[in-house]
């Protein structure tokens, strides 16, 4: 299925083939392809019909919003999962090393341990953040932050992110 961009799906999440992500083979197939356009575009339809929620505890520091496999469908999610395993670039989160994929002036990233045998491990959660973080002053806002201490909270946003992507 093939959509313009933009355009969201008449399909509800779960009658995407899950082959589109994963590359598994569809009962019946011997072969698959994989195509990170399509992909992109699923996962952009995806994260569209899921439900975010700002992560107010870090608006001190790294802004952003996450989304739990328990809100919606989790043959979704956990494909979301693999798209972002897939497709993402390794970057540096302070010390740390994580997969982040980039659609729409976001980027996504999960939590958790994809290869762990041990459902514990397993990733249950998917963040996003605006690469532009100054476009969460609204959610700061609806916080009590404002005015100058709104300014230099973007500000320190800016810089933390910055400390990060380098690793220092």
């Amino acid at each position: 299925m093939a959509l313009a961009d933009g355009e969201r799906s008449p399909l509800p999440m779960r009658q995407y083939p899950f082959a589109l992500v994963t590359g598994a083979v569809y009962p019946g197939r011997e072969e698959y392809t994989m195509n990170r356009e399509a992909d992109v575009r699923w996962f952009a339809d995806f994260v569209g019909n899921s439900r975010w929620r700002f992560a107010k505890t870090y608006v001190e520091s790294y802004p952003h919003e996450y989304t739990l496999e328990r809100w919606g469908d989790s043959d979704a999610f956990r494909t979301a999962i693999d798209c972002i395993e897939r497709w993402g670039v390794v970057e540096p989160f302070w010390t740390s090393r994580r997969k982040y994929l980039y659609v729409d002036d976001r980027k996504y990233w999960h939590m958790g341990n994809v290869s762990s045998a041990n459902a514990e491990d397993q990733p249950t959660l998917i963040n996003r953040t605006w690469l532009e973080v100054g476009r969460y002053r609204e959610q700061a806002k609806g916080l009590g932050y404002d005015g100058e201490v709104l300014d230099r909270l973007v500000a320190r946003w800016n810089a933390l992110l910055e400390k990060a992507r380098r690793g220092a």
